[in-house]
């Protein structure tokens, strides 16, 4: 079932336990287009400051868990509307999250990059390796071949 979300309906937060709507108790949280949808509903009656303002307050006042956190990082479009909207540096939520999403994203760079070092180098391996055993059997052959000589003369 859909809702009509308008500029003047009220969020439905996520709070703790598990979401029993399908069972008939309770309200079905909001889902992240829900979100959306209301802010521009909001902007379109009250201006983007005050839409800004009430989408943060409702928002930041998730639990810890709640299904709209999860939106900030799992839902792609959610994730795109409140950073064009600038709604990311506005709830100390959002900003929270996004913060730590680039820290993860920094520190998974030089991770990255080292996978792909140690790639280029099994890749060039292929090629080091039978050169090495080339060089090692030549080493080889020439000592026990100045070894038989030492031992002619």
């Amino acid at each position: 079932m859909y809702r009509v979300i308008q500029a003047d309906s009220v969020p439905v937060l996520d709070g703790w336990g598990f979401d029993l709507s399908g069972i008939g108790i309770g309200e079905k949280i909001w889902t992240a287009q829900e979100w959306i949808d209301w802010h521009k509903a909001m902007i379109k009656k009250y201006g983007k400051e005050k839409a800004d303002n009430s989408f943060v307050e409702w928002f930041d006042s998730s639990t810890y868990g709640a299904a709209q956190i999860s939106y900030s990082v799992n839902s792609m479009p959610f994730k795109a509307y409140v950073i064009q909207e600038g709604l990311n540096i506005k709830s100390s939520i959002l900003s929270r999250v996004y913060k730590a999403e680039t820290a993860l994203n920094n520190i998974g760079e030089p991770i990255r990059n080292l996978g792909a070092a140690i790639s280029n180098t099994t890749g060039a391996i292929k090629y080091i390796a039978p050169l090495a055993v080339a060089g090692i059997a030549l080493i080889l052959l020439l000592s026990i071949y100045t070894r038989t000589q030492t031992k002619a003369a």
